[in-house]
């Protein structure tokens, strides 16, 4: 009996170091309790980054001042190339690919990013706290650090990046770190919110058939013409694909792709026209209730009932008058777009001047905005002079008193529509050069016109048919008082909106 429980015992402690071996091999963690009730963590952070800084100056000092010696961890600044090795080791080992910062690793918890860290870095403490501590986390030490040969053919790498990107700046830490580490590794880097870092994308994409709903995506790198991006895009996917052609190199995709530049802008603008519908809707129902152009439509209503018109008259002439006044806007519109279209190259220029103009006006509805919230009273820097709306107010009082009354509708609407236009044309300036620059052809332009000013009239209708429902002036000229500090928000915004648009096209 006892030989026998002795042979048990032989195979036994063997078989239980080894699975114990195994074990801590396999295991990217230490999970073991420390034995003294400390919990450790690594961090992982860059203190330059904007989005990282609530770490060093509010939550580790808090954590600090509330466990004390319970918690040590240790600090490990990307900036320095060694510890963007580490990071991405520790990253690979926990299962993790995020291209974020910071990152906290404890136990066999992984937290990487704001969100993640903000709302579980203090529960997870306290649950190691409970189990009486853990052991700070293994960095696997991966290969000795030191230079690969020196490899053959150069390996063109392309990055791609965009202004105020989170996900960027780990990537390109990354990138820099791989430069160092390949000897024959050449980068470039594109800001895609340039017209040049989209084209020279756009052209990168269509050479690596990069399917159109990933195309302008950042962060991105191309390894020749392998494209990363989303969760393909990590440290040690990067370090895969640099590695995979190493020794034979790439082709200089950067040459191949300087000739389908081009091809790209104009890919570029066909697609920016098929959606150029949706901003130019927006920006004429918008116009549509611009408060200078909404005042003068209620004071033409107040002056018609002032004179006796009632319920059928009035609709009658809110339809003819919003029909003259679409007629006269859209024959402007397409004068002005012939304009901008013929110029050809040198329409650039003129983008350039309606842009900064559209810039201009944004901040003065803002500031119009803001000076109204403040002061309790809603402002109109950008209305019409007072000789203008007098002017308009004489048109309305000589024209509605005539028999003709449907007649003189549609010359009130050519009246009208031509003297506000100082005032309704800061929105449809912009909006025509758009159109002539964002590419198609001139049905498409013409047909985007037409649809601008189908939606410009929409507020018009809709203030007469309330009108012909019965609602009185005083009730119109309420709702204009207390909406007209919001459409200046609304119209702020989309001078803005447009403005970044009109830079698109250039």
């Amino acid at each position: 009996m006892f030989n026998r429980r002795l042979d048990i015992c032989r195979v036994a402690i063997p078989l239980v170091l080894l699975m114990g071996v195994v074990a801590m091999i396999l295991s990217p963690v230490a999970s073991g309790s420390t034995g003294n009730g400390v919990v450790e963590f690594l961090v992982f952070n860059n203190p330059d980054c904007v989005s990282c800084v609530f770490l060093d100056d509010e939550m580790l000092p808090a954590l600090k001042e509330k466990y004390g010696s319970g918690i040590e961890y240790e600090y490990l600044d990307i900036r320095e190339f060694d510890n963007v090795r580490a990071m991405i080791e520790v990253e690979d080992s926990y299962g993790r690919t995020e291209q974020m910062v910071p990152q906290v690793y404890i136990g066999g918890d992984s937290l990487i990013g704001e969100e993640e860290i903000r709302g579980n870095l203090e529960a997870v403490i306290e649950k190691y706290v409970e189990q009486g501590g853990v052991d700070m986390p293994n960095i696997p030490e991966g290969d000795d650090g030191t230079r690969p040969p020196p490899g053959g053919k150069p390996v063109y790498v392309t990055y791609f990046y965009s202004q105020g990107c989170g996900e960027c700046d780990p990537v390109a830490l990354e990138l820099q770190y791989i430069k160092r580490y390949f000897s024959n590794v050449e980068l470039r880097e594109y800001d895609t919110s340039t017209p040049r870092g989209m084209e020279f994308n756009e052209a990168m994409c269509e050479m690596a058939g990069v399917p159109t709903g990933e195309r302008g995506v950042t962060p991105c790198v191309f390894v020749g013409e392998r494209y990363l991006v989303g969760d393909k895009l990590h440290g040690k996917a990067l370090q895969t694909a640099v590695e995979a052609v190493r020794v034979e190199g790439t082709e200089n995709t950067w040459e191949s792709a300087e000739c389908l530049v081009e091809i790209a802008r104009r890919t570029l603008r066909e697609r920016l026209s098929n959606l150029a519908i949706f901003p130019v809707l927006g920006a004429g129902l918008i116009d549509g209730f611009n408060p200078c152009a909404f005042t003068v439509i209620v004071f033409f209503i107040s002056y018609l009932a002032f004179v006796g018109r009632r319920g059928r008259d009035i609709l009658l002439i809110g339809i003819v008058f919003a029909a003259s006044v679409l007629l006269t806007y859209f024959l402007i519109g397409l004068g002005l777009l012939s304009f901008v279209r013929y110029l050809g190259a040198a329409g650039r220029w003129v983008t350039l001047g309606v842009a900064v103009l559209a810039v201009l006006f944004g901040v003065v509805s803002l500031y119009d905005y803001l000076r109204g919230r403040k002061e309790g009273e809603a402002r109109s820097t950008l209305g019409l002079p007072r000789s203008i709306t007098r002017r308009i107010h004489q048109a309305i009082r000589e024209k509605t008193k005539t028999r003709r009354f449907i007649a003189a509708a549609a010359v009130l609407g050519v009246i009208i529509a031509s003297l506000e236009l100082g005032c309704t044309g800061q929105v449809y300036l912009p909006t025509i050069t758009f159109v002539a620059r964002s590419g198609g052809d001139r049905a498409k332009a013409v047909l985007f016109l037409a649809a601008y000013n189908l939606m410009f009239i929409v507020p018009l209708l809709v203030v007469f048919a309330v009108a012909y429902a019965g609602t009185g002036s005083e009730k119109l000229v309420e709702f204009g008082n207390k909406h007209t500090n919001g459409l200046k928000l609304m119209m702020s915004v989309t001078f803005f909106a447009m403005a970044a648009l009109l830079f698109a096209t250039m």
